[in-house]
């Protein structure tokens, strides 16, 4: 409990009219004192009780990325009692908060707010604090309430980044390393010149890729994500993550190679997120 600056003033005054009371014998400042002494006792009565009786919810975001604010509501119903304005506040793994006006009994009410998670990975939520100084708003009440949930939270994509290109068949876009005027990668078909064989991705993979032109782009893109340490390999997988973004936008089926895990093209919104949620779940290095 957190006493306001009003509650701070009717204790002072409270003070003086017990002073003034005992000095003087006055029946008048002792019924005021009475009235103040009144509201308090409301106050700390009602006023936990209300936040008692709040059921709160949360309608998380379907796309979380690193350091990027994903936008979701909480929701909040009263019980059998009235309660002031409340603050909702994220005590455990993400910044979030929102502030909702007053309820009614039995009201409900919902307010949009934010989450922001600085990492990839596994995004948890836990702890939330409910703050109201209803009824009187002479203290801040809280009660805290355990909210367990868990996100997915995906790499910050990067777009546009260099090497970011798609191709028919089997086209990659690698991400990690750029391709100067190349717009991806494809594997080595019999007859390719052996001058636009790329032996970066070669050695990478162990099997044999082709620089690919503007002209052999298609319906189908592959990501391909170099195997790099600390920042370098974060970056790869935010480029990677911006990669099939772009892809998705162009209708293209997409795929991803990630270390030895190949996921051929696909469409759809769920397979893109499923291809999102194994560069968020990849290992750090």
């Amino acid at each position: 409990m957190r006493i306001t600056p009003h509650g701070w003033w009717t204790l002072g005054a409270a003070l003086a009219l017990a002073l003034g009371a005992w000095a003087t014998g006055a029946n008048t400042l002792y019924g005021l004192l009475a009235l103040i002494l009144s509201a308090w006792a409301v106050q700390l009565t009602v006023g936990p009780l209300s936040l008692a009786g709040l059921s709160l919810s949360r309608a998380l975001p379907e796309e979380v990325y690193a350091g990027r604010e994903a936008q979701g509501s909480f929701a909040l119903v009263a019980g059998r009692l009235a309660v002031g304005r409340v603050e909702v506040v994220e005590l455990d793994g993400a910044e979030g908060e929102a502030r909702l006006r007053a309820l009614g009994p039995g009201e409900r009410r919902t307010q949009g707010t934010a989450w922001r998670w600085g990492r990839r990975g596994r995004g948890v939520l836990g702890k939330v604090a409910l703050r109201s100084q209803g009824p009187l708003g002479l203290c801040v009440h809280q009660r805290v309430v355990d909210q367990a949930a868990e996100v997915v939270v995906y790499p910050a994509p990067l777009r546009g980044s260099p090497g970011g290109g798609t191709g028919e068949g089997e086209g990659t876009s690698p991400h990690g390393r750029g391709l100067g005027d190349l717009e991806g990668l494809r594997p080595y078909r019999e007859g390719d010149p052996v001058s636009r064989i790329h032996w970066p991705a070669t050695a990478r993979t162990g099997r044999p890729w082709v620089g690919m032109r503007g002209e052999e782009r298609g319906e189908q893109a592959w990501v391909v994500v170099e195997a790099l340490e600390g920042e370098a390999w974060e970056r790869a997988l935010s480029e990677a993550a911006g990669a099939l973004l772009d892809a998705a936008e162009l209708g293209q089926a997409v795929g991803l190679i990630l270390g030895d895990e190949r996921l051929p093209p696909q469409r759809g919104e769920a397979w893109l997120r499923h291809l999102l949620t194994a560069l968020a779940s990849a290992p750090r290095r």
